[in-house]
């Protein structure tokens, strides 16, 4: 039933000239965590602009949120509400999520939501041991070896 590993939704990641924000820096190291995860396990990204924060298709992404073990939402905290539909739905599927909140003018990551459905739901603290790669990779490891248990 699941096509894929990890659905990540992800900002887009594109070079700004303004001095005051430093979003090229964060969100490119966030690409870089991104594509290690896609090179490691069977991935589906979506992308967005932080300009105007808007998911391309509700029907689709929920679709993608059924065919993957767990699904990866990067937001700043100050648009988490443009995902509520999402999250909602993943929750109501009983799906593992996990939604990573950034900052909302350096977009360093600051905190980590994790859904095991509607079971379990508890915050994950950005700890400084542990960078972005290692904290989504812990979350997908633990979903794709569920799935792998609930398989054999």
């Amino acid at each position: 039933m699941n096509s894929c590993d990890v659905y990540i939704v992800a900002p887009i990641a594109k070079l700004t000239c303004d001095e005051e924000q430093l979003l090229g820096s964060n969100i490119f190291k966030l690409y870089e965590v991104i594509n290690s995860i896609t090179n490691r396990y069977n991935t589906k990204v979506d992308i967005y602009s932080l300009a105007k924060v808007k998911i391309n298709s509700v029907p689709e992404n929920c679709k993608k949120i059924d065919e993957a073990a767990c699904s990866i939402i990067v937001t700043p905290s100050e648009n988490v509400h443009d995902f509520m539909i999402l999250i909602g739905y993943a929750i109501a599927r009983n799906k593992r999520i996990y939604i990573l909140l950034l900052d909302n003018k350096t977009h360093d990551s600051k905190a980590g939501i994790i859904a095991d459905g509607y079971e379990n739901v508890y915050v994950d603290c950005v700890n400084p041991l542990l960078n972005d790669y290692n904290r989504l990779e812990r979350f997908i490891l633990s979903s794709v070896g569920e799935r792998s248990e609930c398989n054999a």
